[in-house]
């Protein structure tokens, strides 16, 4: 906003400073801003050649030379994600500062970037009222191929709105200069950077929300839209920096083709480095002429350049994709000097300029052929585009060819009485799509024929081009066939009898049956009129549907057929034990002809029943009175053998004894005596480790004896305990305790055996040489085993003796303090410390034989005596095996 001059000039005096220009705080002095992920993205590492040739511009010939950057490249950049902000998706941004500082949010109204040139532009010095600062821009040569070439852009600043009418009005221009343009500006150049419709420029005064303001969208923080007195919009405040921008506006050139011209687009601050502005130019809309591409239409198959004689071609006419359609374009080209297709004999005349009009891609001419009469080859008809600038080349040709023949085949056909069929004709030759002209006036490919009507039908066939033939064909009604099926018998199970079919009607005949209802598979291309069907299943048989060439026919009769069964049952009584022959069966046969006659296999003779039987399969051949017979087959089974109760380890380890035996015909009843039997509830009563001679009796009473060991529950098999300390070299016995009667036991192996008098028997003596760990691995009569082990250590024996009380009062009784060790078991004192209650050292002396009285402690602390009281020693010595022991304790030293 305005400052109030008097108290800025005030605040100036104050500081030491004094200038009659506008005083701004800029957020940024040449620090980019940080980039978001929203809102338009800028970037300045673009080389300015790329964004005019591949950003900018767009064209059929690559016409743009002579790129320039004008000012500090900072403020030249790509930018992008604009389409839903400014309604450009990308391009080139121009700016008085650095091009980052375009990204949202707006987080303040005089975003800046001091690029320190006060160099001025010589074309927006003319528009400013003072001087230009930080101008930046682009120029090039360019050459184009339409008399009018537009591009699209976005005017940007953080003017907006306060500075709006001010003297502080950042400016910009797109300055154009060559052949045809008398303007004001550096050599003659026009600026085209206009007001919609207006001689006015844009800029912040032309185009803001008080003037122009259709042209105008505010992004005014409320501070200054406040200011302002305009409505606060917030839609674009977290997308674009600038306080305020255009709608996006069209710049127009009114060139002459293929001519060299040369413009320049700038912007600038004016009387500061700050408050940056920026133009946005869309990407790929700075057109120079759109490319046209010329191809051809005929009606060949496979071939589109190929036309007949009598059709009509084209040539059409294509704007490249993607161009623009905002104006006509007038399409110029030349007879191909290569036809052979003469005007007036092989086509009509036609025009050699065509427009391809606003809003339209593409235009076809047409090209009238000529039917001469002559037999050729094929006439080429060929244009040539006549390119603006001649940049480019493109041309296309037709082949008149002379028309292959319409062929027309309506084939003759019968149609049934009473009915209608569908007749198409088949056509081929000439140009597709046909058109079809019957003699009953129809205009349809196909036609309804009723049988009974007209005799003879005629179709005419014209195709694309207007070429034509015709055919008739004759129409013959006939009758409905009919089909009768008839007769009666009677068979063997098994055996096949024949029913006689005849038919009447024009053959061939399709055929179907059905037996009891059920429909069979179809008998087709049938060309007698008498025909046998085999029937071997009972029941009736009748006639479902029948055809001729022609027609649908009528069903006639029906047959039935009839089969004398013999039905076999058998009553079986398996064999009771495995390996006996005590089987039996009896046959039962039912039939509509008894008597029956029965004859076993393996010679067991005609009777109903047959007993004794092995297990195995037998046969029974059964003949009825009038000759009729069937094989059955018949099975006597026999049980699995009977076993032994068997043991299992995993239920001895378990939480309960179930004792079952197996195979035969269960359930199992078991006696010890061959008198009373019980069921498995009997072992409960047997003693752990018994043998008893126990009976097993199956369902079918089939018998098993079985000298069985009455087992017992492990929980655990045996006990020994984990780890035992004993002295060296003493002899103590392994105490393993069995869980179990010992009769139960097979075997007992310790290991290692070392030190052992015996490694297989339950309670070892062991000599203790050394300690050591030793396994135990116990099995039962049934093969069960468990597996332990016991830890032997060798208990430590130091002969020792510590005084608990001394007097050193010069008596040379006890006045010395000193352990006393077994020479047999120590045979050094390394370490020898007394410390009182505070952990002082009272006395030291280290590396001397055991028992030396006079290394012990006196009493004294260099040289002078302690007071009585309780004081604690520590001792380290070497046992005779190179161990090392620490013992420790308290002594009263008492005066």
């Amino acid at each position: 906003m305005k400052l109030d001059f008097v108290a800025f000039f005030i605040g100036l005096i104050m500081l030491g400073h004094v200038s009659t220009d506008r005083e701004r705080n800029p957020v940024s002095n040449g620090v980019n801003k940080t980039i978001s992920l929203e809102g338009i993205n800028a970037d300045p590492d673009f080389p300015v050649e790329d964004l005019v040739q591949d950003v900018f511009a767009r064209g059929a010939c690559e016409t743009i030379t002579n790129v320039q950057s004008i000012g500090n490249e900072q403020g030249i950049g790509f930018f992008s994600n604009g389409a839903d902000v400014i309604g450009i998706e990308e391009g080139i941004i121009l700016s008085t500062g650095n091009v980052t500082n375009a990204h949202g949010p707006n987080t303040a109204s005089d975003i800046s970037t001091n690029f320190e040139d006060g160099s001025g532009d010589p074309d927006l010095d003319s528009l400013a009222i003072e001087e230009v600062k930080d101008a930046v821009g682009i120029s090039f040569d360019f050459i184009p191929l339409d008399s009018v070439i537009t591009f699209r852009y976005v005017f940007a600043s953080e003017e907006y709105c306060e500075y709006v009418g001010s003297d502080f009005n950042d400016v910009f221009g797109f300055f154009i200069s060559g052949p045809g343009i008398s303007g004001p500006y550096t050599d003659g150049a026009e600026n085209v950077a206009k007001i919609p419709g207006s001689l006015s420029l844009v800029s912040v005064n032309s185009v803001n929300h008080n003037v122009n303001p259709l042209y105008y969208i505010g992004n005014e923080l409320q501070e200054d839209a406040d200011e302002c007195e305009v409505p606060y919009n917030a839609f674009q405040q977290d997308f674009l920096e600038y306080d305020g921008f255009t709608k996006v506006l069209t710049a127009t050139l009114h060139l002459t083709p293929c001519e060299t011209y040369h413009i320049r687009m700038v912007i600038g601050d004016v009387k500061d480095n700050v408050y940056d502005s920026a133009v946005f130019l869309e990407a790929g809309s700075f057109n120079l002429g759109t490319r046209i591409e010329v191809s051809s239409i005929g009606y060949g198959a496979g071939n589109p350049q190929i036309v007949g004689e009598g059709c009509d071609g084209y040539f059409l006419f294509e704007r490249e994709a993607g161009a623009p359609l905002d104006n006509p374009i007038v399409v110029e080209y030349h007879l191909s000097d290569q036809n052979t297709a003469v005007s007036g004999e092989d086509y009509a005349a036609f025009p050699l300029t065509a427009t391809i009009p606003s809003g339209e891609s593409s235009i076809m001419v047409p090209v009238s052929t000529i039917i001469d009469g002559d037999m050729e080859v094929g006439e080429t008809l060929g244009i040539i585009l006549e390119t603006p600038c001649e940049c480019y080349a493109d041309s296309a040709a037709l082949i008149i060819v002379e028309p292959e023949p319409v062929l027309v085949d309506l084939p003759d056909i019968m149609v049934c009485s009473g009915t209608t069929v569908q007749h198409t004709p088949v056509v081929n030759g000439g140009f597709p799509p046909y058109t079809f002209v019957w003699n009953t006036g129809e205009t349809d490919e196909m036609i309804d024929i009723a049988g009974g009507g007209l005799t003879q039908y005629t179709v005419t066939v014209y195709d694309h081009c207007g070429h034509w033939s015709v055919d008739s064909c004759l129409v013959q009604t006939t009758e409905p066939p009919f089909v009768e099926i008839e007769g009666e018998a009677m068979i063997c199970e098994g055996d096949t009898a024949y029913f006689e079919v005849n038919f009447s009607g024009i053959p061939p005949f399709d055929f179907i049956y059905a037996i009891n209802g059920e429909q069979q598979e179809p008998i087709e291309g049938i060309t007698q009129t008498n025909i046998m069907i085999p029937a071997s299943s009972e029941g009736v048989y009748e006639p479902v549907l029948v055809e001729d060439q022609v027609c649908n026919g009528d069903l006639l009769g029906q047959a039935e057929l009839e089969i004398m069964e013999i039905e076999t049952s058998f009553i079986v009584e398996d064999v009771s034990c495995n390996g006996f022959n005590d089987g039996k069966v009896e046959a039962q046969v039912f039939g509509v002809n008894p008597p029956f006659e029965l004859s076993w296999s393996d010679d067991l003779g005609q009777a109903v029943s047959v007993d004794s039987l092995s297990p195995g399969t037998y046969e029974l051949s059964v003949t009825d009175a009038v000759g009729c017979d069937e094989i059955n087959m018949v099975t006597i089974s026999e049980p699995p053998v009977l076993e032994e109760i068997r043991i299992d380890c995993e239920m001895l380890f378990g939480d309960e004894l179930i004792f079952s035996a197996s195979g035969g015909s269960p359930p199992y009843l078991y006696s010890v005596d061959s008198v009373s039997f019980h069921e498995a509830d009997f072992f409960d009563d047997l003693v752990a480790g018994e043998t008893y001679p126990v009976i097993i009796k199956d369902f079918n009473d089939c018998v098993l004896e079985q000298d069985f060991v009455m087992p017992t529950l492990y929980a655990p098999m045996f006990y020994l305990p984990e780890e035992i300390e004993v002295l060296k070299d003493e002899q103590h016995q392994l105490m393993l305790e069995l869980n179990f009667p010992e009769s139960l036991l097979a075997s007992v192996i310790w290991a290692p055996e070392s030190h052992l008098d015996c490694a297989d028997c339950l309670n070892p003596i062991h000599t203790a040489i050394d300690g050591g760990l030793y396994f135990v691995q116990v099995t039962d009569i049934f093969g069960c085993k468990s597996f332990a082990g016991i830890d032997i250590s060798i208990k430590e024996q130091i002969d020792y003796f510590v005084p608990t009380i001394f007097s050193p009062d010069g008596d040379e009784v006890n006045d010395y303090f000193m352990p006393f060790f077994s020479e047999n078991h120590v045979n050094r004192v390394l370490l020898f410390q007394v410390f009182n209650r505070w952990g002082g050292l009272m006395h030291e002396a280290k590396n001397f034989t055991p028992n030396n009285e006079r290394l012990g402690w006196d009493g004294n602390l260099a040289g002078r005596p302690v007071n009585s009281g309780v004081y604690v020693y520590l001792v380290k010595v070497r046992l005779r095996d190179g161990r090392e022991k620490i013992f420790t304790g308290d002594i009263v030293l008492m005066r």
